[in-house]
């Protein structure tokens, strides 16, 4: 179905329970028992084999919201009435020797704390604790955190009003909750404010995961603290999943459990079932079948602890969480107030032994009522499902929606990065037919195409191929990072053959490829023709549409918004060519750069040059009358303008196409060609004042004047210089238009927007 010649696997979703929590705390012996004491010390017993033990120490304040919280590796040694609770280097299997004490460094690169010894605690009394071990009193290991004493800025923890509320084994996890009273510092006068956090104490694995070292080819997350991503050091992060070849781990190999969370509700239970489905359909390729299995949280403990114990698939609704401020009691840290959660998104926080780049939990977090579907879908495909065509989305559109999201995140999860899988592969007419869309993905689960919006109504493309799917390049990336040696070999070669470079490449580039929001196509030019005639459609739906929600007026304005920031990103698209790269691997898995047709570059800066700056009475005329007033329509419109200019002459634009005429010689689209084109276009009639057009004017000569004075400023290079005399030049020949004759049937308001420009060329030049 989704992918060509791949089986469907006949999914069933496993909803087995996984036991009580005896069962579950029974695990195997991990050389620490924790335990809560009468007076609510957290309680260590310790036996001889803690020493020789691991231990990764994580708290979960907010998902991975606060993503300085990073775990730490601690370990235990004991001796002489004492206990010392070490952060410790560890040795990877690529041989680095790492510090993974949780510390982020500060902004000049300095540590925030001492490494080394993390605590030391002395041991108990006779009589306190049970068991055969020596018992100390660890309360300081929580209570004490660091990373948790920051978690609310100018704020300190009360110690006196602070405690353990709970300590539960969860096979080789134990989970502490605590309650943390903050309190305002000498110099403020916060009230004083409750949080509920949870940490958790996992064992690292006796047997490690063997490492698989970062390919260039790889669209990988790298292990932390190690190497940079992209970097032959770098190990990826993967679940352990055994292939035939590779060791064996402590554990029998089960697949990649994820539990469910019974908060999700039961309309958007199909849409995690969708998604879990499109990536076993990949595995199943890699040579794993059923690998990811969807379990129901446990229903006899509190879900909440759960914590690093479980992989988890997390679905709440966080529309009342604005609501709370600071100061509430009780607020529970695992609730964003901020972030992409709040409105309704995803993000997904990992657990990886650092000594091999295994994940061992994955948190997928997803926020509901999902807006942000609302958001993507609205500007660039309402106008080819009528099921848009009301807000809210019925449920049937949300759900679809909802899985392209879930399958993003659960890629994620799986230690997948974003963007860039195969795109600038398909043709805007491929995209227009059902029977190449039915054997594609119209783009990549990973990627930011978020749906098909190239399709015109007449085509009658069927509604399930205007969303992303599992792509060839994403299924090539779970072989490349969890399938055997002989099976990686044998994809290399069947999917080139298969697909071509471009269908299974990954990476960043400037070009197409880099480009999110818009099509993929591999003709911008055509694929934004199409879609600016959908996106004219969609400002006659919104004009009528029904909205019921709260402050719908308001609601009406801001979808508007997205669609005029969607015609401006159409654009951009189009401009990714100029001075753009198409970049692949060979068949040896060398990379390979090559340059975009000068001939093709000029056609797509003509094409901007003809639609971008004029022709703007559709997207703030009379018949988007129910969309705000006029004024506040051309403002939107005029900001988007201003912005496209920016980036169409901006140095990060234009140093490309210098580059590329060292390269090429006399065979290149120069930037002076370039500007000139631009400059050309705005400036065809510069005594008629226009609101949209007059204001792109001017942020244009801005934009010449920064490149002109860039050699001024920093540390230029040849470039720069470059671009700065090809700027100076414009900025004269606009000099010498603006001095031209005066029109003395030019409006006053047009003069002086022309005496404005050429002053501002003036003063710079002094």
């Amino acid at each position: 179905m989704y992918l060509p010649r791949i089986a469907l696997l006949a999914f069933a979703l496993s909803f087995a329970l996984s036991g009580n929590a005896s069962a579950q705390a029974a695990g195997g012996d991990i050389g620490l028992k924790l335990t809560l004491g009468e007076n609510g010390e957290l309680l260590a017993e310790i036996d001889e084999e803690a020493e020789a033990r691991l231990y990764l120490f994580a708290l979960h304040p907010a998902s991975s919201l606060r993503r300085t919280n990073r775990a730490q590796v601690l370990r235990f040694d004991a001796g002489q009435n004492r206990l010392e609770v070490r952060s410790p280097k560890v040795v990877t299997q690529g041989g680095q020797t790492i510090s993974v004490d949780g510390i982020v460094s500060d902004a000049a690169g300095g540590r925030t704390a001492t490494e080394g010894v993390r605590l030391v605690a002395a041991k108990m009394p006779n009589g306190r604790g049970a068991g055969e071990g020596d018992v100390y009193d660890v309360s300081e290991l929580v209570l004490g955190d660091a990373r948790a004493a920051g978690v609310l800025w100018e704020r300190n923890v009360d110690r006196s009003r602070s405690s353990i509320e709970s300590v539960s084994r969860l096979g080789e996890t134990y989970v502490i909750q605590a309650r943390l009273t903050f309190a305002g510092t000498a110099e403020t006068t916060y009230s004083p404010t409750t949080l509920t956090a949870t940490w958790s104490l996992r064992q690292l694995p006796d047997k490690q995961m063997p490492a698989r070292l970062h390919h260039p080819e790889m669209a990988y997350f790298a292990a932390p603290f190690v190497a940079p991503t992209n970097t032959p050091e770098a190990m990826i992060r993967r679940y352990r999943l055994i292939a035939d070849g590779e060791g064996q781990g402590n554990s029998a190999n089960r697949g990649i459990e994820f539990y469910l969370d019974p908060r999700t509700p039961d309309w958007a239970v199909p849409a995690v079932e969708s998604a879990v489905q499109q990536w076993n359909v990949a595995f199943e390729a890699a040579g794993f079948a059923d690998a990811l299995m969807l379990l129901r949280a446990p229903a006899d403990v509190e879900w909440e602890v759960f914590a690093a114990a479980h992989s988890v698939i997390w679905i709440e609704d966080v529309s009342g969480i604005l609501l709370e401020q600071p100061g509430t009691e009780d607020l529970k840290l695992r609730r964003p107030a901020a972030g992409p959660l709040a409105s309704g998104g995803g993000t997904v926080y990992h657990l990886v032994d650092p000594r091999s780049g295994e994940i061992l939990q994955s948190r997928v977090h997803i926020g509901l009522p999902f807006g942000l579907g609302v958001d993507f879908f609205f500007p660039r495909c309402s106008v080819l499902d009528e099921r848009a065509h009301q807000l809210p989305f019925p449920i049937d559109l949300q759900r679809e929606i909802l899985t392209v999201l879930i399958a993003h995140e659960i890629g994620h999860a799986l230690g997948l990065r974003d963007g860039d899988y195969g795109e600038s592969s398909a043709s805007a007419a491929q995209l227009r037919d059902n029977d190449w869309l039915s054997e594609n993905a119209p783009t990549a689960i990973m990627n930011y195409g978020r749906c098909n919006p190239v399709p015109q109504p007449e085509d009658n493309v069927e509604i399930r191929f205007l969303f992303p799917r599992i792509s060839p390049a994403e299924t090539y990336q779970i072989i490349l990072g969890y399938a055997d040696a002989v099976v990686v070999d044998r994809a290399r070669t069947a999917f080139r053959e298969k697909y071509g470079d471009l269908r299974i490449f990954y990476g960043h580039t400037h070009g197409p490829q880099s480009h999110d929001y818009t099509s993929e196509a591999s003709d911008p030019v055509q694929a934004t023709l199409l879609s600016l005639n959908n996106l004219q459609r969609t400002t006659k739906i919104l004009n009528d549409m029904p909205i019921r929600t709260m402050a719908s007026d308001r609601y009406r304005l801001y979808l508007y918004t997205l669609v005029v920031e969607y015609w401006r990103q159409l654009f951009e698209h189009v401009g990714t060519l100029v001075g753009g790269e198409l970049v692949y691997f060979d068949t040896q898995g060398k990379r390979v750069r090559n340059g975009i047709e000068s001939s093709r570059q000029q056609i797509a800066a003509q094409f901007i040059a003809d639609h971008a700056f004029t022709g703007h009475d559709w997207l703030f005329g009379a018949a988007l009358a129910s969309v705000g007033t006029m004024s506040e329509r051309r403002d939107i419109v005029a900001s988007e303008v201003m912005k496209l200019v920016d980036e169409l002459v901006h140095r990060s634009t234009l140093r490309p196409l210098v580059a590329q005429c060292d390269a090429y010689d006399s065979d290149c689209f120069g930037a002076d060609d370039y500007l000139r084109v631009l400059r050309t276009a705005l400036f065809e009639d510069v005594r008629r004042f226009n609101d949209v057009t007059s204001l792109a004017q001017v942020e244009f000569v801005k934009s010449l004047i920064a490149l002109r004075d860039a050699p001024f400023q920093g540390r230029p290079g040849r470039s720069d210089y470059i671009l700065a005399g090809f700027a100076d030049m414009e900025l004269q020949s606009l000099k010498a238009q603006f001095s031209g004759r005066p029109n003395r049937r030019a409006a006053p308001l047009a003069q002086r927007h022309v005496e404005y420009m050429r002053q501002l060329i003036d003063a710079r030049s002094e």
